[in-house]
């Protein structure tokens, strides 16, 4: 019996922490941005908390939807695949451009990856789905506008 209450109560506690998750104080902005004129839906993480949160257990994005990383300046920034139940596109972005793409697979297992910003930092990173880059030609130089 107390086992069964034990389960119900981490289940409980689970379930409100994955809540609180998808429901970070503040909401999530979400915008439309431009990649050399292919739009793109993103939810936009401005702080720490939704920086870490990123993409995990989310299961599925829409053909052109992705996640933007907002940093106040341009620094050196690391993305990894903890939790994370998708493949997605990395773009690195320095001041409105495109300076790098990336895949990062998702978690498999134990193993966990991490993917470092290229040298001189970014003040943006964007993800999309895998296969976004390479179906609309994205490449390093194109444009990010904020529509």
């Amino acid at each position: 019996m107390k086992l069964l209450l034990l389960i119900l109560v981490l289940g409980i506690l689970a379930a409100g922490y994955v809540y609180y998750i998808k429901n970070l104080p503040g909401g999530w902005e979400e915008k439309t941005i431009s990649i050399d004129g292919h739009k793109l839906l993103v939810k936009v993480a401005d702080t720490q908390a939704k920086r870490e949160q990123g993409l995990q257990e989310i299961l599925s994005l829409g053909d052109n939807e992705g996640m933007l990383f907002v940093f106040t300046e341009a620094k050196p920034v690391s993305m990894w695949n903890t939790n994370l139940r998708l493949d997605l596109d990395i773009l690195w972005v320095k001041n409105f451009t495109v300076i790098e793409v990336d895949s990062l697979p998702k978690m498999d297992g134990p193993r966990t990856v991490n993917l470092d910003s290229p040298a001189g930092g970014v003040d943006m990173v964007i993800e999309a789905p895998a296969g976004w880059v390479l179906q609309n030609g994205i490449r390093p130089g194109a444009l990010v506008l904020d529509i």
